[in-house]
């Protein structure tokens, strides 16, 4: 009779081969994430150039409207800037674009700040905006009076 081999030794042999199986398919989801990654951002990158750019395009619009009025280079002015802004998105690559806003952070602490809170402020109110449409379709109150009525008590149980 032979003996018999104890699992634990042909375990031996495969260990390497499955962790080396591991290391593959972690570098290979570690691939795909970073492409998909890449693909998103560049398409986010490209739809926020063109939206810069849309709204350079109306400020150029309305600084030609106001051309006699005290406000019309101002407006001119803000709309070439955000003429370079746009093409700087859509060229720029997202770690240049990180370098450039920490180095203009460091420049402009405070300008940064309060472009940071306004941006807040307007997420939050597109998201608030949004989700007043979700609301009116769960079938609640669409404003204060459906929810009260007119003798201020409220309908609700």
């Amino acid at each position: 009779m032979r003996p018999e081999r104890s699992s634990g030794s042909s375990m031996g042999g495969s260990a390497p081969s499955i962790s080396g199986d591991a290391k593959e398919l972690a570098s290979e989801a570690i691939d795909r994430a970073k492409g998909l990654a890449n693909r998103q951002v560049s398409e986010t990158q490209e739809k926020s150039a063109r939206q810069i750019g849309r709204l350079a395009e109306a400020l150029h619009h309305t600084s030609d409207e106001l051309r006699d009025s005290i406000a019309a280079p101002y407006v001119e002015k803000a709309a070439s800037v955000l003429d370079r802004l746009s093409g700087s998105v859509r060229d720029a690559s997202v770690r240049d674009a990180v370098h450039a806003t920490e180095r203009f952070a460091r420049r402009e602490p405070l300008l940064f700040l309060g472009g940071a809170f306004t941006l807040g402020l307007l997420a939050a109110r597109l998201l608030k905006g949004s989700g007043q449409g979700s609301r009116q379709d769960q079938g609640g109150p669409a404003d204060r009076e459906e929810a009260y009525g007119e003798t201020g008590r409220s309908q609700w149980p």
